[in-house]
């Protein structure tokens, strides 16, 4: 998503908000409340125990369409802290970061950027505090765990042809955004390599507004658009992926309103496994799950091992591996 230019920034003390206006479904799924695994807290790295604070930096355009990727991350983030004596602190922002240095205090140890690179911020402090980032920007000189979209696009592909369809599709909104551009990709290499088309819905116009309400209309009209040209393709689109579960969920409905039923009419495979947009739908599709919570505990890891090598001169990348969900019986 491209950055914002007017930028406000917040601070949380713990947690995040999931917006339940950013798509009624979320308002009336189960909530799913983040977990602490306290026994592996107590038992494990007593003898590496830091203290301190990690400062979580969230670009929130970001995560405008996953925001139970954002808070499993955080999830994964608080327990790994936990483990190691270190409080987080998070601050969020709705553009580049241009806060002030005072956010980096004396007892920071270190800075997890998710959603932004280091090169949009901490861009007034010196190159000794370590730095982590969540995200795939390969100019971003720090160290960074992302989740593996390669990876994501070959499991759907595999997942479809597997059940036998032949004639694919990948339909997205957003698609500005790199890491969709690359499951799609890895999509298309992976039937190519089975002779089989894929056709792409696909609508790159980047969504700029802040306003939730606004950013879900927005969203539900672009892809009720791109499931109407779905809708009218021939041959008819039997498998279809659709990289993020939001979208499913817009998906859905979009078809139910043209008399077309998921599983009946085409099976659709999702991604990201953010259940409170998936447990509402019947029957409920095929998702990938990132690791979201690997990612968050990865980054902590990865952050605790910086702070011990601050000169060591070559970057690390932790790519976390997807699992398919398969999808509930019709």
């Amino acid at each position: 998503m491209s950055a914002m230019h007017n930028t406000n920034t917040s601070e949380t003390a713990l947690g995040v908000h999931m917006p339940g206006s950013l798509n009624p479904i979320v308002a009336s799924a189960p909530s799913i409340p983040i977990r602490r695994n306290t026994r592996r807290a107590r038992s494990a790295r007593r003898n590496q125990r830091r203290g301190g604070t990690v400062l979580v930096i969230i670009a929130e355009a970001s995560y405008r369409d996953s925001p139970g990727v954002l808070r499993a991350q955080l999830e994964g983030i608080h327990e790994t802290a936990d483990i190691y004596g270190m409080q987080v602190r998070t601050i969020r922002c709705t553009g580049p970061y241009d806060g002030p240095s005072s956010a980096i205090r004396s007892d920071v140890r270190g800075v997890i950027l998710m959603g932004l690179p280091a090169s949009q911020a901490i861009r007034h402090q010196p190159g000794t505090l370590p730095i982590i980032s969540f995200g795939n920007d390969p100019n971003d000189p720090s160290d960074k765990v992302m989740d593996n979209n390669d990876h994501i696009g070959q499991l759907a592909a595999d997942y479809l042809l597997r059940r036998g369809h032949r004639q694919l599709g990948f339909l997205c909104a957003m698609f500005d955004k790199n890491g969709y551009q690359l499951r799609a990709e890895s999509f298309e290499i992976a039937a190519r390599r089975q002779q089989a088309p894929v056709t792409r819905f696909t609508d790159a116009q980047p969504i700029e507004i802040t306003d939730e309400a606004q950013v879900a209309r927005t969203l539900r009209e672009a892809i009720d658009y791109l499931v109407e040209q779905l809708a009218h393709h021939q041959p008819p689109i039997r498998g279809l992926f659709v990289p993020n579960d939001m979208m499913t969920a817009m998906v859905y409905a979009a078809l139910q309103r043209r008399g077309l039923e998921p599983g009946r009419d085409l099976d659709v495979i999702s991604c990201n496994n953010e259940r409170a947009y998936l447990l509402p739908l019947k029957p409920q599709p095929a998702t990938i799950d990132i690791g979201a919570v690997t990612m968050g505990r990865r980054g902590v890891e990865q952050l605790v091992w910086r702070m011990d090598h601050l000169n060591h001169a070559r970057t690390v990348q932790t790519v976390v591996k997807p699992v398919l969900v398969e999808a509930e019986p019709w």
